[in-house]
């Protein structure tokens, strides 16, 4: 781009990465997308495959194609994975016993929908409370200082740690 279309070119409009790159650099985004696997997608994009590695080496390290990468392969791995809501209502559709295919779950399935839907909604919390002596509070000391001690307590004190 030359430096009067720059400076003609509104402020704050990024360049869309689509039109940053060249062809052979939209094609191997495309295929990387696909694949993950660079040096494949080098070559599958046209480069030869004498440099098909040095070409990966330098796309991985492109910020405007890695940038085209991410834009394609967001919308793909959001929908792979399934969301809170989505785990619980396949866990609570086999509690319930509704079919998931050709037939019902099974009651050990269930059973398993509903402890890992108990878990999820942290049903199943146990709390115990800590007391120290007579019912008070616990002690803890949090520091320890050897200053001012002898050189008979401080070995007392190594040999309680060693043990």
């Amino acid at each position: 781009m030359t430096r009067k279309a720059r400076e003609a070119r509104p402020k704050g409009l990024a360049q869309a990465p689509e039109k940053a790159l060249n062809e052979r650099q939209r094609r191997w985004a495309e295929h990387y997308a696909a694949s993950g696997n660079a040096l494949q997608s080098a070559i599958a994009a046209g480069y030869s495959p004498n440099s098909a590695r040095s070409q990966s080496d330098r796309m991985l390290k492109n910020a405007e194609v890695m940038r085209y990468v991410a834009t394609l392969t967001q919308p793909a791995e959001q929908s792979r994975i399934a969301s809170r809501a989505e785990r619980q209502q396949f866990w609570t559709s086999v509690m319930r016993g509704e079919p998931q295919g050709d037939e019902p779950p099974r009651f050990a399935d269930r059973l398993k929908a509903s402890e890992l839907l108990g878990k999820a909604q942290a049903d199943f919390v146990e709390r115990h409370e800590l007391t120290g002596q007579a019912g008070g509070p616990i002690q803890q000391e949090t520091a320890l200082s050897l200053e001012g001690k002898s050189i008979e307590e401080l070995m007392a004190l190594y040999k309680t740690w060693t043990r």
